[in-house]
């Protein structure tokens, strides 16, 4: 049985979802559809259908910064939202992302291998999640940050990028 909170939340994503149709219909796919995939891997959470309006990220959504000509995500602050899900390799899509700020949620599963390309990228957070598996070795200009992750980290990569890992209270 579904509750009246989930049906909402089930409509608000069918109407975006609808919208994302309409949109790539349009051939004017961009980091929109992106940032609905990245919610899907997060199981839609509520929060964000009712806080993300229109279909321009740039203009008015929570949690999304974008730079100055309002055209490319630089920033996604999903810190303390109590999401649960994985993290999306769509990620790897938003090559102007400067800061992904995950922390202090519950996200499971492994940082995917495809955020190491992302060009702009300076900070990545994902400390206090559930997360498993191997740490990318991301770019010596990449602050990692992935304390709090009991079981992440048991194929420790080598090469760039180590130095920068903040990897405390993680077993290895």
């Amino acid at each position: 049985m579904i509750n009246v909170g989930s049906k909402r939340a089930l409509e608000k994503w069918s109407s975006k979802l609808e919208e994302r149709e309409r949109v790539e219909t349009k051939i004017l796919v961009g980091y929109e559809t992106t940032l609905l995939d990245i919610a899907g891997a997060m199981g839609y959470p509520m929060n964000l259908a009712q806080s993300w309006p229109g279909n321009d990220a740039c203009h008015g959504w929570t949690f999304i910064t974008c730079d100055s000509q309002g055209k490319n995500v630089t920033v996604i602050n999903f810190s303390k939202q109590h999401f649960v899900g994985t993290i999306s390799p769509a990620y790897g899509d938003l090559a102007s992302l400067r800061n992904l700020l995950l922390n202090d949620n519950n996200l499971t599963g492994s940082i995917p291998d495809g955020m190491i390309a992302l060009p702009q990228l300076q900070i990545l957070d994902v400390s206090n999640n559930n997360l498993t598996g191997k740490i990318p070795s991301f770019p010596p200009k990449v602050n990692v940050k992935t304390s709090g992750n009991l079981l992440l980290g048991s194929d420790t990569p080598t090469g760039g990028g180590i130095d920068n890992i903040v990897m405390e209270r993680n077993k290895i």
